[in-house]
């Protein structure tokens, strides 16, 4: 059932994030504000304190979806879910890395640039997390199915769930 249900999922999740991408808001069909909206205090900003900073935080999900796609594809080799067997997934590991070295870059790259203290922790412990997690990467072995695939949903599981990056873009 697991080997059903998992691609399912993953399928579900990438549909969903592609038909997403490319949508914006029916903004028609929405009714004028009245003026007791209009003239009610302002709303609190969002955590991170710039434009630029709101920028990077909507820049950053192109990447991260690249190591999103890589772990659910290596997930469905690795349940028998698609054919290719250890050549398939030899190249997925590679995609993988490539993935992470590029969400890495992202970060370091908005790191020397942020003046939010904030956003530069967040940035700074992201990319300790994905250079320790680059480091299991690196020289996992050739057991496909076992100890590969355990670093890789393993390492996603700890990044997606620890990341500052995520928690601060979307608070």
């Amino acid at each position: 059932m697991r080997r059903l249900v998992l691609p399912l999922l993953f399928t579900a999740v990438l549909a969903t994030a592609a038909a997403c991408a490319g949508s914006s808001p029916d903004t028609t069909a929405l009714p004028s504000p009245v003026a007791s909206v209009t003239s009610a205090a302002p709303s609190p900003s969002p955590s991170p304190d710039s434009a630029r900073d709101e920028v990077f935080c909507e820049g950053r999900k192109v990447p991260q979806m690249e190591i999103f796609k890589a772990v659910a594809l290596y997930a469905g080799f690795a349940n028998g879910n698609y054919q290719g067997g250890a050549p398939a997934m030899k190249k997925v590991l590679g995609e993988l890395r490539t993935a992470v070295g590029g969400y890495r870059a992202y970060l370091a790259t908005a790191l020397k640039t942020s003046t939010d203290t904030k956003l530069a922790e967040a940035l700074t412990a992201d990319v300790d997390r994905l250079d320790a997690w680059s480091k299991k990467l690196a020289a996992p072995g050739t057991d496909y199915d076992g100890k590969v695939f355990a670093t890789i949903s393993d390492g996603w599981t700890a990044f997606s769930e620890a990341s500052a990056v995520s928690a601060l873009c979307s608070a």
